[in-house]
């Protein structure tokens, strides 16, 4: 998952500035105001890529969720500032159980991010972001799926109601119309057991890209 995430970050840093070079006529951010005090917000949507690492973690395999909800950010001054975010964030990770058919755990969280946010511009249109930050996750459900019954099991009782995750990544804010369009990537390093107790610890580890559109408000 970590090449995977090096691969797309890269790929963002690629596709930018050869977007960058297309432009027809030539441009000077120099030209541009000052964006200190700068408000944007949106609305995000993407994919998270999860798993399980800790104990026994090469049992896990990868599995898809879909992630959605709304983020604020404030520039305090030129290209940096912070971004709050609150998140529907499934995560989740598949099991096998030597050769027989297997299953998948799946958490869903109400996740708060705080993120600490970087931008260098390109032009006046482009930017390539870079943040980091902590997350909070509580806990709306968790289910265990089997594969050979195909029945859903709740599994809440067992796993711990918070989740603790720190936040890297990076990505792309293009200007279009009154606000930015963003694509970005992030891996979520869980920092905290997802087991209420028992001698078991595991923690979440997710990939996810995500695009979204965020207005500014002055």
């Amino acid at each position: 998952m970590k090449k995977l995430f090096t691969v797309f970050v890269i790929m963002i840093l690629v596709a930018s500035f050869a977007l960058a070079q297309k432009k027809v006529r030539k441009v000077v951010y120099e030209t541009v105001d000052d964006e200190s005090g700068t408000m944007i917000a949106g609305a995000k949507f993407g994919l998270n890529f999860a798993t399980f690492g800790g104990d026994n973690s090469s049992n896990y395999s990868t599995t898809t969720k879909f992630l959605f909800g709304g983020f604020f950010g404030y520039d305090f001054i030129r290209n940096f500032g912070l971004q709050g975010e609150l998140l529907y964030n499934p995560v989740g990770g598949g099991f096998s159980s030597q050769g027989q058919a297997g299953g998948n755990d799946g958490i869903s969280y109400l996740d708060f991010v705080v993120l600490a946010k970087y931008s260098v511009p390109v032009n006046p249109v482009i930017k390539i972001f870079f943040e980091a930050g902590p997350q909070l996750g509580i806990k709306l459900s968790a289910t265990e799926h089997s594969d050979a019954t195909g029945t859903d099991t709740d599994i809440s009782q067992y796993i711990s109601g918070t989740d603790f995750d720190l936040v890297v990544g990076t990505g792309t804010a293009f200007r279009v119309g009154p606000g930015n369009i963003i694509f970005d990537v992030r891996y979520n390093i869980g920092l905290s057991s997802i087991q209420k107790n028992g001698n078991a610890h595991n923690s979440n580890q997710v990939f996810s890209m995500a695009v979204g559109y965020g207005l500014f408000l002055n």
